[in-house]
């Protein structure tokens, strides 16, 4: 079991397997942005199309934790970076349906922050000159 987690961990912390994942979040902001279209809201069967898409995004962002909590396990908690991204993802599964509150799911792309290391590193600076 424990090389199981290990192999798990290997994986899906893999330079590739992250670049992955940031490419997925960049495509999924795009496609939000482009759902927000007047002529795609309007139309029914668009809509559908990209809610699906948008479903099958979160289901991907779903397995990629779900592979990080079985090779951390409840370690995943103290990791500030995977505890924001299980709030974001919960909440996208949380808020699915609900119509006012789906504007949420622009947060997956605040996202990238937790994957770009000069990002997260831009945040930490950021929190650190502020006053207390």
């Amino acid at each position: 079991f424990k090389q199981w987690r290990y192999n798990c961990g290997m994986m899906v912390n893999n330079k590739h397997v992250q670049f992955f994942i940031i490419i997925l979040i960049c495509i999924n902001s795009i496609m939000m942005g482009i759902a927000t279209y007047k002529f795609i809201r309007e139309d029914d069967e668009l809509n559908s199309i990209f809610d699906q898409i948008d479903e099958i995004f979160l289901i991907l962002f779903t397995i990629e934790l779900g592979l990080q909590f079985f090779f951390l396990g409840w370690k995943l908690i103290m990791d500030g970076w995977l505890m924001f991204d299980l709030v974001v993802i919960g909440a996208s599964w949380f808020f699915k349906s609900v119509q006012i509150i789906r504007a949420f799911r622009i947060f997956r792309a605040l996202r990238l922050v937790t994957r770009i290391k000069i990002m997260k590193n831009l945040v930490l600076a950021l929190f650190g000159v502020m006053p207390r």
